[in-house]
């Protein structure tokens, strides 16, 4: 026989919970992926870009970018991504190389530079819920003619100046 009312106010009230039933969260997504989608740079270089990364909850990762030189010079270039989880461990995913312009090559230059790496992180996989779970947060920038180690240094403080602490930083590649 199901409780009335009445049966509910005779009842102690730590001993009553009236409310909705909390449903438990939604299981994270299948996967992850952050793509910059194609960019360019704002001061003159003649060179457009991507970047794009695919996490998997086994901790499989899928990293890729591209750099094209449209232009006379070469340029050494460099790409840096930084995924951060909800516990403020940042995860990072950098690639340099060297794109050629006219004048590198009359006879052909080598105007690309393309990486598609598959790997696998146990890191990546513990924390899959946590990255998940904040959105997640993520920054990418790229350079030409720049240091590696300087660019994932200032994607982590562009995060930091959106509010999220990063209290520490796993290379992930690169």
């Amino acid at each position: 026989m199901p409780f009335d009312k009445e049966d509910l106010a005779r009842l102690p009230a730590d001993k009553v919970n009236v409310g909705k039933a909390t449903e438990p969260p939604p299981p994270p997504p299948a996967e992850l992926t952050m793509d910059t989608g194609q960019r360019g740079f704002d001061d003159g270089v003649p060179i457009n870009w991507w970047t794009g990364v695919t996490i998997w909850p086994d901790g499989s990762y899928r990293f890729w970018g591209h750099f094209h030189d449209s232009g006379g010079v070469g340029y050494d270039v460099s790409s840096a991504l930084v995924v951060v989880d909800s516990n403020g461990v940042g995860y990072s995913f950098s690639r340099s190389g060297h794109v050629e312009g006219t004048a590198d090559d009359l006879f052909g230059p080598d105007r690309d530079f393309d990486w598609d790496e598959r790997g696998h992180r146990p890191e990546l996989a513990a924390a899959y819920a946590a990255i998940a779970g904040t959105g997640p947060r993520w920054e990418c920038r790229a350079n030409a003619d720049a240091n590696l180690g300087a660019l994932v240094s200032n994607v982590v403080a562009l995060i930091e100046t959106a509010g999220t602490v990063v209290k520490t930083v796993i290379a992930v590649v690169g």
